[in-house]
Protein backbone atom coordinates (compact mmCIF):
# COMPACT_ATOMS: atom_id res chain seq x y z
CA UNK A 1 0.00 0.00 0.00
CA UNK A 2 3.15 2.32 0.47
CA UNK A 3 3.87 2.06 -3.31
CA UNK A 4 -0.09 3.45 -3.94
CA UNK A 5 0.68 6.15 -1.71
CA UNK A 6 3.67 6.98 -3.23
CA UNK A 7 2.00 6.61 -6.93
CA UNK A 8 -0.87 8.72 -5.44
CA UNK A 9 0.87 11.43 -4.55
CA UNK A 10 3.52 11.96 -6.56
CA UNK A 11 4.13 15.65 -7.92
CA UNK A 12 7.44 17.41 -8.82
CA UNK A 13 10.44 15.06 -8.00
CA UNK A 14 13.31 17.87 -8.05
CA UNK A 15 12.18 18.95 -4.49
CA UNK A 16 9.95 18.45 -1.56
CA UNK A 17 8.82 19.98 1.18
CA UNK A 18 9.00 19.29 5.34
CA UNK A 19 6.92 20.14 8.07
CA UNK A 20 7.84 19.92 11.52
CA UNK A 21 4.83 20.90 14.14
CA UNK A 22 6.99 19.87 17.45
CA UNK A 23 6.91 23.61 18.54
CA UNK A 24 4.17 25.27 16.03
CA UNK A 25 1.90 27.43 17.81
CA UNK A 26 -1.97 27.92 17.26
CA UNK A 27 -2.52 31.27 15.34
CA UNK A 28 -5.60 32.74 18.15
CA UNK A 29 -7.02 34.72 15.37
CA UNK A 30 -7.13 32.19 12.57
CA UNK A 31 -6.82 29.17 14.79
CA UNK A 32 -4.30 27.96 12.01
CA UNK A 33 -1.09 25.98 13.20
CA UNK A 34 2.03 27.77 12.62
CA UNK A 35 5.06 25.92 12.64
CA UNK A 36 8.36 27.82 13.33
CA UNK A 37 10.23 29.48 10.14
CA UNK A 38 12.66 26.73 10.45
CA UNK A 39 10.22 23.68 10.98
CA UNK A 40 9.04 24.43 7.65
CA UNK A 41 10.34 25.07 4.18
CA UNK A 42 12.04 23.08 1.18
CA UNK A 43 14.25 20.36 1.38
CA UNK A 44 16.43 21.50 -1.18
CA UNK A 45 16.92 17.81 -1.93
CA UNK A 46 15.07 15.18 -4.87
CA UNK A 47 12.19 13.11 -3.05
CA UNK A 48 12.33 9.82 -3.01
CA UNK A 49 10.36 6.78 -1.92
CA UNK A 50 12.05 6.75 1.74
CA UNK A 51 11.16 10.21 2.15
CA UNK A 52 7.60 8.89 1.47
CA UNK A 53 8.07 6.01 3.70
CA UNK A 54 9.54 8.51 6.72
CA UNK A 55 6.65 10.39 6.74
CA UNK A 56 3.76 7.27 6.79
CA UNK A 57 6.27 6.17 10.08
CA UNK A 58 5.96 9.46 11.62
CA UNK A 59 9.30 10.71 11.61
CA UNK A 60 9.36 13.78 9.28
CA UNK A 61 6.24 15.42 7.81
CA UNK A 62 6.75 15.92 4.01
CA UNK A 63 5.03 18.36 1.43
CA UNK A 64 4.53 18.13 -2.10
CA UNK A 65 4.32 20.36 -5.42
CA UNK A 66 1.35 18.43 -7.04
CA UNK A 67 3.04 20.35 -10.56
CA UNK A 68 5.03 18.02 -12.58
CA UNK A 69 8.02 19.36 -14.70
CA UNK A 70 5.80 18.57 -17.99
CA UNK A 71 2.98 20.85 -16.30
CA UNK A 72 0.78 17.72 -14.94
CA UNK A 73 -0.81 15.89 -12.27
CA UNK A 74 -1.74 12.63 -10.47
CA UNK A 75 -3.81 15.03 -7.28
CA UNK A 76 -4.70 18.10 -6.84
CA UNK A 77 -6.77 19.70 -3.41
CA UNK A 78 -8.63 22.40 -2.17
CA UNK A 79 -7.19 24.12 1.10
CA UNK A 80 -9.94 24.49 2.94
CA UNK A 81 -8.28 26.63 5.86
CA UNK A 82 -11.90 28.40 7.19
CA UNK A 83 -11.49 27.30 11.22
CA UNK A 84 -13.80 29.70 13.07
CA UNK A 85 -17.32 29.56 12.37
CA UNK A 86 -16.80 27.11 9.66
CA UNK A 87 -20.13 24.45 9.30
CA UNK A 88 -17.64 21.44 8.52
CA UNK A 89 -21.13 19.45 7.90
CA UNK A 90 -22.27 21.58 5.39
CA UNK A 91 -19.82 21.28 3.20
CA UNK A 92 -19.46 17.51 3.50
CA UNK A 93 -23.43 17.24 2.43
CA UNK A 94 -22.54 19.58 -0.59
CA UNK A 95 -19.52 16.88 -1.52
CA UNK A 96 -22.43 14.46 -1.02
CA UNK A 97 -25.16 16.12 -3.11
CA UNK A 98 -22.88 16.96 -6.01
CA UNK A 99 -21.02 13.62 -6.20
CA UNK A 100 -17.98 15.97 -6.28
CA UNK A 101 -15.04 12.98 -6.40
CA UNK A 102 -12.96 14.78 -3.87
CA UNK A 103 -11.39 13.13 -0.54
CA UNK A 104 -12.05 15.59 2.02
CA UNK A 105 -8.90 14.72 4.65
CA UNK A 106 -8.19 16.54 7.79
CA UNK A 107 -5.55 19.11 7.52
CA UNK A 108 -2.69 19.94 9.83
CA UNK A 109 -4.98 22.78 11.33
CA UNK A 110 -7.87 21.05 11.81
CA UNK A 111 -9.21 21.85 8.64
CA UNK A 112 -9.92 20.15 5.45
CA UNK A 113 -7.77 19.24 2.37
CA UNK A 114 -9.96 17.93 -0.73
CA UNK A 115 -8.01 15.56 -2.82
CA UNK A 116 -8.87 14.74 -6.49
CA UNK A 117 -7.00 12.01 -7.72
CA UNK A 118 -6.66 11.37 -11.37
CA UNK A 119 -6.46 7.75 -13.27
CA UNK A 120 -3.45 9.55 -15.46
CA UNK A 121 -1.47 12.69 -15.44
CA UNK A 122 -3.67 15.36 -16.53
CA UNK A 123 -2.79 19.17 -17.85
CA UNK A 124 -2.49 21.30 -14.17
CA UNK A 125 -4.12 24.08 -16.02
CA UNK A 126 -7.35 22.01 -16.41
CA UNK A 127 -7.23 20.41 -13.08
CA UNK A 128 -6.81 23.83 -11.19
CA UNK A 129 -9.83 25.19 -13.15
CA UNK A 130 -11.94 22.54 -12.13
CA UNK A 131 -11.46 22.62 -8.57
CA UNK A 132 -11.74 26.56 -9.03
CA UNK A 133 -15.33 25.76 -11.11
CA UNK A 134 -16.47 23.88 -7.82
CA UNK A 135 -15.96 26.89 -5.16
CA UNK A 136 -18.92 27.95 -5.30
CA UNK A 137 -21.38 25.20 -5.45
CA UNK A 138 -19.38 24.21 -2.18
CA UNK A 139 -19.95 27.42 -0.45
CA UNK A 140 -16.26 28.53 -0.15
CA UNK A 141 -14.58 31.62 -0.69
CA UNK A 142 -13.72 32.80 -4.22
CA UNK A 143 -9.62 33.27 -3.15
CA UNK A 144 -9.99 29.63 -1.23
CA UNK A 145 -6.35 28.12 -1.79
CA UNK A 146 -5.93 25.24 -4.64
CA UNK A 147 -3.21 23.15 -5.29
CA UNK A 148 -0.83 23.27 -7.38
CA UNK A 149 -0.73 26.69 -7.22
CA UNK A 150 1.62 27.12 -10.41
CA UNK A 151 0.65 24.91 -13.45
CA UNK A 152 4.81 25.43 -14.28
CA UNK A 153 7.54 24.81 -12.50
CA UNK A 154 10.43 25.95 -15.02
CA UNK A 155 11.62 28.36 -13.24
CA UNK A 156 10.88 27.96 -9.40
CA UNK A 157 9.39 25.32 -6.92
CA UNK A 158 6.31 26.97 -6.24
CA UNK A 159 4.30 26.02 -3.49
CA UNK A 160 4.05 22.48 -1.42
CA UNK A 161 0.71 21.23 0.17
CA UNK A 162 1.62 18.86 3.22
CA UNK A 163 0.45 15.12 2.04
CA UNK A 164 -2.16 13.12 4.15
CA UNK A 165 -1.47 10.40 7.14
CA UNK A 166 1.97 11.36 8.89
CA UNK A 167 2.22 8.32 10.72
CA UNK A 168 -0.64 6.92 8.85
CA UNK A 169 -2.89 8.26 12.13
CA UNK A 170 -2.74 12.03 11.52
CA UNK A 171 -4.47 14.36 8.50
CA UNK A 172 -7.12 11.55 7.43
CA UNK A 173 -9.17 11.19 5.44
CA UNK A 174 -13.42 11.21 6.74
CA UNK A 175 -16.67 9.84 5.31
CA UNK A 176 -18.28 13.05 3.85
CA UNK A 177 -21.57 10.61 5.22
CA UNK A 178 -20.85 10.38 8.72
CA UNK A 179 -17.44 12.11 9.45
CA UNK A 180 -16.37 8.67 10.35
CA UNK A 181 -12.19 8.43 10.04
CA UNK A 182 -10.68 6.46 7.50
CA UNK A 183 -7.86 3.75 8.58
CA UNK A 184 -4.76 4.45 6.00
CA UNK A 185 -5.61 0.56 4.90
CA UNK A 186 -8.89 2.22 3.75
CA UNK A 187 -7.63 5.32 2.15
CA UNK A 188 -5.73 3.42 -0.69
CA UNK A 189 -8.93 1.61 -2.30
CA UNK A 190 -10.88 4.83 -1.30
CA UNK A 191 -8.88 7.04 -3.61
CA UNK A 192 -8.78 3.92 -6.39
CA UNK A 193 -12.57 4.01 -6.03
CA UNK A 194 -13.11 8.19 -6.57
CA UNK A 195 -10.13 8.08 -9.65
CA UNK A 196 -11.53 10.03 -12.39
CA UNK A 197 -10.71 11.42 -15.80
CA UNK A 198 -10.70 14.76 -17.82
CA UNK A 199 -14.05 13.71 -19.55
CA UNK A 200 -15.42 12.54 -16.18
CA UNK A 201 -14.72 16.39 -15.03
CA UNK A 202 -15.90 17.99 -17.83
CA UNK A 203 -19.35 16.00 -17.05
CA UNK A 204 -19.35 16.96 -13.47
CA UNK A 205 -18.82 20.69 -14.19
CA UNK A 206 -21.63 20.55 -16.53
CA UNK A 207 -23.66 19.13 -14.52
CA UNK A 208 -23.42 21.63 -11.49
CA UNK A 209 -23.39 24.30 -14.48
CA UNK A 210 -26.69 22.78 -15.28
CA UNK A 211 -28.21 22.98 -11.42
CA UNK A 212 -27.06 26.65 -10.92
CA UNK A 213 -28.58 28.06 -14.07
CA UNK A 214 -31.79 26.07 -12.85
CA UNK A 215 -31.43 27.61 -9.34
CA UNK A 216 -31.68 23.57 -8.14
Amino acid sequence: MEKDFIEFFSGLERNYGFCDLTNAKKNSETGKLEPDSKDYGWSGKAITDEDYKNHLEGNLSIGVQPCREDGKVVFAAIDVDHYKDFDREKLLKKIIDNQIPVVPVKSKSEGFHLYLHTKEPVSAVFVRQFLKSLLYTLGLKANTEIFPKQTNVESSVGNFINIPYFGKTDRVAVNPNNGAEFTFEQFIPLIESNLVDPDQLTAITDSIDKKIFEGA
